[in-house]
């Protein structure tokens, strides 16, 4: 996955085909880019009794070589690239962990854009609300699979992504697959908009949201947790001042499947992420 604070579309910097008509879509081999934001935002947390992420200060790097590349909190390799397509193995820390550690990275900088989905309410559930807290401490994940990029033309790209956790933490898989689309506002702005579905395993799912009877007294907490797809919208805006300088909106929303949002320890259907700020890039 590749979390970028500049909300332009950098999906893949392999292809010359996007630079040709975009060029500030396009990231420069061989060059680190830093850049640091000051702005107000939050990323909400689901959890019961998980605290809110103030955003006022986002970092984002990255780098793009011939093949090597790293974005925040990916690393990959290209292992084929055509005109239209790039396919690459990448490493990258599971998001799931974000909610149950404040400086997992997913906290620091910025995902790729979002927004609005439509929203649905929850089946009735009997099983009394539990604190995240007052279960079994949960471990943090290091995923490893692979990722194929589409670059359906100069201003449209489909992502998809399958992994699964190296370090054997959930034991499971899971995958993702988005369309984003740049809408060029005029020279000195553009809009983008990613639209995207989420599959956590059964596997993933139970061990970040189940309830073992080892981490409750009552029988009616226990929650045996199952697959689910989470649906989310980004919808990012840039406004470059000058060389140094842009201006930058983020917004998004993911939907958590029922799966996720009936877990007692689970107090929200949806996880939100709002900043705008000014980015200086070094």
């Amino acid at each position: 996955m590749k979390f970028i604070c500049a909300l332009l579309l950098l999906v893949s910097p392999f292809l010359s085909a996007q630079c040709v008509d975009n060029e500030e879509l396009c990231a420069t081999v061989g060059k680190w880019d830093f850049s640091i934001g000051l702005g107000a935002g939050v990323l909400t947390n689901p959890l019961h009794d998980g605290e809110n992420i103030p955003l006022v200060i986002v970092p984002s790097f990255s780098y793009y070589g011939e093949r090597v590349f790293f974005q925040n909190n990916t690393l990959g390799y290209t292992l084929y690239e055509n005109e239209s397509i790039a396919f690459s193995a990448i490493t990258l820390i599971n998001n799931e962990y974000a909610y149950f550690n404040r400086w997992h990275p997913q906290n620091i900088f910025l995902p790729k854009s979002s927004s609005d989905v439509i929203d649905q309410s929850p089946s009735e559930s009997f099983q009394p609300d539990i604190s995240y807290k007052k279960v079994a401490k949960r471990k943090w994940a290091l995923d490893v699979g692979a990722q194929l990029n589409w670059f359906i033309s100069n201003s449209v790209n489909a992502e998809f992504k399958v992994l699964h956790d190296v370090n054997k933490a959930y034991r499971g898989f899971n995958a993702n697959a988005e369309v984003s689309k740049v809408f060029r506002i005029n020279e000195h702005s553009v809009l983008e908009v990613t639209l995207g579905a989420q599959w956590n395993s059964e596997a993933l799912v139970d061990y970040y949201y189940g309830i073992s009877a080892d981490e409750t007294s009552a029988s009616s907490s226990i929650y045996q947790g199952k697959a689910g797809v989470n649906p989310y919208l980004n919808i990012g805006y840039a406004y470059r001042i000058n060389d140094e300088w842009q201006l930058k909106a983020f917004l998004k929303r993911k939907k958590l499947s029922s799966n996720i949002y009936l877990s007692p320890i689970v107090q929200d259907t949806t996880v939100d992420l709002i900043f705008m700020g000014f980015f200086y890039e070094f």
